[in-house]
């Protein structure tokens, strides 16, 4: 697939923040906390600032459970994992609201396998992890628009193409879009399920009416979630399976296609991939080796007074949320300093936890008081 065929890329510039080592200091994440929440179920999170951010100001940030070990969404049970999404649909909205513009976005990166790889990157330079954090957590941010230029993805050396564009992950959208009509009918305020190929976010985006902390509290869409993921996952873990069992890949690509109703050209495309897959210790291009497991990237976002949910599944590509949107962020030093970013931090997150404080058992975090 050419990179012609798709929208030119927004590029923007972002300051670093100054952090510590993330999660690696004897309180772990809380040392760069802004904020904390306090739970019944959960115990307590942190509202986190991130060193690399996806875009300029307060309004990004990473929530995370202090002290918990659970890794995937489909590792929670219903109560869990629905108060989970309630506190990101609360953030995210109070942040939009105190920031006036942009639209909301909530980023989870799934990826089973994270918790078995130590590192990032393999000796060669191979992208290993679509969840660099091994723990669940979620990236809340405002998206601006604002950015320097744009570039076609022609332009882009080919192993970045593909954080932007996954082919095999718009195929398995294709599959995924099929299979899921009748599922998100039982959602309230199910509206459309839409399919771009031609614009960003890319894959599977189901509309939903309403907000996106109305739309986060729904139990039927954590249901939804949950189920799809494992869905999902079972896939690919089947077709890894029957890859292993078997020398006759013929067999393998017949078994799937019975499996998996998909239009011709899909079909071929899936054929053509499992005929030439190769083990990766004898692949030389680092963009052409899957992601090690199955992966996935969930995108929930507010346009126009509606919530999308974007399913992205992860197959050669090791793209973040900011990606999903078709904008390549180029963190920069902030030669600068902090003082501006500092007083404007403060004031953002004053704001809004002030005004959570009503609904949550929300606190200051150390970085709030002590910025690094």
């Amino acid at each position: 697939m050419s990179g012609e065929q798709f929208p030119d890329i927004l590029y923007r510039e972002v300051p670093r923040n100054r952090v510590s080592a993330l999660g690696k200091s004897n309180s772990g994440y809380e040392a760069d906390s802004l904020a904390i929440i306090s739970d019944n179920l959960w115990g307590r999170f942190g509202v986190v600032r991130k060193w690399t951010q996806y875009v300029t100001g307060s309004a990004d940030v990473m929530i995370i459970p202090l002290g918990s070990n659970v890794s995937q969404l489909t590792e929670l049970e219903a109560p869990r994992l629905g108060r989970f999404l309630h506190l990101c649909g609360s953030l995210v909205a109070e942040m939009h609201r105190e920031c006036g513009n942009g639209f909301p976005v909530v980023a989870i990166n799934q990826q089973p396998e994270c918790v078995n790889i130590p590192d990032k990157y393999a000796a060669d330079g191979t992208e290993l992890k679509v969840q660099t954090i091994n723990e669940v957590h979620a990236h809340l941010y405002i998206e601006n628009g604002k950015y320097n230029h744009t570039i076609p993805p022609s332009k882009l050396k080919a192993e970045d193409r593909y954080s932007f564009i996954d082919p095999l992950g718009i195929i398995a959208g294709g599959l995924i879009y099929k299979e899921a009509c009748d599922t998100l009918e039982r959602i309230p305020g199910f509206v459309k399920l839409h399919l771009f190929d031609d614009k960003y976010p890319l894959g599977v985006n189901f509309e939903l009416t309403g907000g996106i902390s109305e739309n986060l509290d729904k139990t039927e869409l954590c249901a939804f979630v949950a189920d799809t993921q494992s869905w999902i996952f079972g896939i690919y873990r089947s077709l890894e399976n029957k890859l292993r069992q078997t020398t006759d890949r013929t067999d393998v690509v017949d078994w799937f296609l019975k499996e998996h109703h998909m239009d011709k050209k899909s079909a071929d495309y899936i054929s053509k991939i499992i005929s030439i897959i190769r083990d990766h210790s004898v692949v030389e291009k680092k963009h052409h080796r899957f992601v090690p497991g199955p992966a996935m990237t969930w995108i929930i976002y507010e346009r126009g007074g509606n919530t999308f949910v974007n399913l992205a599944p992860r197959i050669l590509s090791r793209g973040n949320a900011s990606e999903s949107f078709g904008v390549w962020v180029e963190p920069v030093d902030n030669i600068d300093g902090n003082g501006e970013m500092v007083s404007d931090q403060k004031k953002f997150w004053d704001s809004i936890i002030t005004k959570l404080s009503k609904t949550l058992d929300i606190t200051k975090g150390p970085t709030y008081d002590n910025p690094i």
